[in-house]
């Protein structure tokens, strides 16, 4: 039987310039888990979600529940999302600072 999540998280780390550990230290997973992810083991929900919310798709479609990867990003947004989760607390503070700062604006 097909490994649907991690085939399809594969790909999507393919598509994106990426690999499967680059990928699983930005959300912090182990390399162990990631090996047992590959052998048939489905990894813990809220890691499923972080994945998801990595790549901009749904855990549906993850888990193979959902054919087609809605709503993904393109790979700027990708980039911009792996790079701001490698930042301390303090900076992605300053950041949401920023981004709040310049929707008032935008609004005004």
């Amino acid at each position: 039987m097909e490994n649907l999540f991690f085939t399809r998280f594969q790909n999507l780390c393919r598509r994106n310039g990426t690999t499967v550990n680059a990928v699983g230290r930005i959300v912090g997973a182990s390399s162990g888990s990631i090996t047992a992810w590959k052998q048939g083991t489905e990894p813990r929900p809220s890691m499923v979600l972080k994945i998801a919310e990595y790549f901009g798709v749904t855990s549906d479609y993850l888990l193979g529940l959902d054919e087609k990867p809605a709503d993904v990003l393109d790979q700027v947004d990708v980039a911009w999302y792996g790079q701001f989760q490698e930042l301390t607390e303090e900076q992605k503070d300053i950041i949401r600072d920023m981004v709040a700062v310049m929707r008032k604006r935008k609004g005004d």
